[in-house]
């Protein structure tokens, strides 16, 4: 019976992921530079960096978290160009990083409402005294928070 692979054995066994390894260790230093240069708690936010061009690309959770780094990169630009490591730098830019897992959000961002089962059935006995189409959003609402309250 064959042993498990580690995972240093399977990425070595693969171009693309020793490729990806790679580029991985070379821009954790780069990404800890900058994170030691924001507030802390944006810390969490900042998906993944990478520089192109002698631009650092920083990509974000969401547009609110660019708009903050975006409000942040002239100071912070400043900040890196004073290091050895970044002098060649001239801009950042921000981007929001698309197309991430659901369970990144729920994990980290979102968390479920705490609606009581007493507002649920005041939302209800208000559906009639609304027009048809309030109504219907209405009705859907308390659907779905009868649906997210039983989960």
């Amino acid at each position: 019976m064959n042993s498990p692979k580690t995972l240093n054995d399977v990425v070595k066994g693969n171009s693309a992921l020793r490729r990806m390894a790679e580029l991985i260790r070379q821009l954790n230093p780069i990404k800890a530079a900058v994170l030691e240069n924001v507030p802390k708690n944006y810390t969490e936010h900042c998906i993944f960096i990478n520089i192109k061009n002698h631009s650092l690309l920083l990509y974000v959770d969401s547009p609110a978290w660019a708009s903050r780094f975006r409000y942040l990169s002239p100071d912070l630009l400043r900040v890196l160009k004073k290091s050895n490591n970044f002098q060649n730098l001239t801009s950042i830019s921000v981007k929001i990083m698309a197309n991430l897992p659901a369970t990144y959000f729920n994990k980290t961002h979102y968390k479920k409402a705490n609606i009581s089962q007493e507002n649920i059935e005041l939302l209800e006995q208000s559906v009639q005294t609304h027009t048809a189409e309030i109504q219907e959003k209405l009705i859907n609402l308390i659907n779905t928070l009868k649906k997210t309250e039983s989960t």
